[in-house]
Parts: C-alpha cells; structure tokens; sequence
C-alpha cells in the first residue's frame, strides 16, 4: 500500500531532512548536557596513556587516577594564582600610563579612562594579594 509512496525518491529526501532536523534539534536541546559530556571524554582520551603507565608499573588504575584528578584540581586553582596578581599591576600600570599623553599634558580620553578605572580597587586588590 506504502511502497510506491516510500519508493519515491522525493518522499525519502523529504524524510531524510526531516530526520536530520530532528536530530539537531534534539542536540540543540541537550547540548547543556552533550558539551561536558564530549570535554570528559576528550580529557579521558588523553591521560589514559598517562594511566596506563602508571598501571604497567603496578600502581593501581583509581590510585593514578585520584593522583591526577588532585594534580588537575590543584593546577586548576594555583594558575590564577600567579596570573591575577601580574593582571591586576599591569591593569594599574595601564592606568598610570593612560593618564598621561605623550606631551605631558592629559587628553580628554585619558581623564576618561582614569575616572573610569579609578572606581576599581585595584591597588587594594594587589595588596592584598602580594605575599608578605
């Protein structure tokens, strides 16, 4: 009964673009849940070799795994350790710099910009970050 329908070349192209937009919309709609979930695999992807190094040498496979989750976490909260603070007195340097022009006198956009960024804390910031 269906089959000169579904033999139509037309009808299948038709169904095929219809399933191919069902699946995008269906990736559009988990993509909240698709995008960590393909980041997980890719960073399982690349420290597998790492672990089974680790395993060929008899440590076990959730120890080295624990170890470079720590190692990951770890590195996670200590490079924004060394960056803000190098940020923030390159950001204070900006600020000296802006309002100068080069002949000595301050331009209108200087005297913008430094009435801007002076409303940031940002020699208290860099104080309180700089080690004692």
């Amino acid at each position: 009964m269906f089959e000169p329908v579904l033999s139509n070349p037309w009808v299948r192209a038709l169904g095929a673009v219809l399933a191919l937009a069902l699946v995008g919309i269906l990736v559009y709609l988990l993509s909240p849940v698709l995008v960590p979930l393909f980041f997980a695999f890719i960073v399982a992807y690349v420290l597998d070799p790492i672990v089974d190094l680790f395993e060929a040498r008899r440590v076990s496979r959730t120890l080295s795994i624990a170890g470079l989750a720590a190692i990951g976490i770890a590195l996670l909260f200590a490079v924004p350790l060394f960056f803000v603070p190098s940020l923030i007195q390159q950001a204070d340097q900006l600020t000296a710099a802006a309002q100068e022009d080069d002949s000595g006198a301050e331009s209108s956009l200087s005297i913008w910009f430094y009435q801007t960024v002076s409303f940031l804390p940002l020699e208290h910031i860099l104080d309180a970050l700089e080690p004692e």
